[in-house]
């Protein structure tokens, strides 16, 4: 029964995480914030980013590879307005 409990919240969990593959590494953990902070405005999405947590996934190496940056937000609603607004990226990056 625990087992069960432990998976539903581990499930609970993972569906406040966004995953963003291919976004160049910054300096510091303060410029990938800030980085995600220009992607939320460019989406035109409201986040308090003081509750989110964002971080590399993996170990760091060399500088030919870039870890995908996981974020952690605060609901599955804002996972799915950013997702639903997500297509306005395309053009972010060029």
């Amino acid at each position: 029964m625990d087992d069960v409990l432990s998976e539903i919240d581990e499930h609970n969990a993972k569906e406040k995480n966004i995953i963003i593959f291919n976004m160049n590494e910054s300096e510091s953990a303060a410029g990938d914030l800030n980085l995600v902070n220009d992607i939320f405005k460019h989406l035109d999405v409201k986040v308090d980013t003081g509750k989110i947590g964002i971080f590399r996934l993996g170990k760091e190496r060399s500088e030919d590879k870039i870890r995908p940056l996981k974020i952690v937000l605060n609901s599955k609603d804002e996972v799915g307005l950013i997702l639903k607004k997500s297509k306005n990226l395309k053009n972010f990056w060029a």
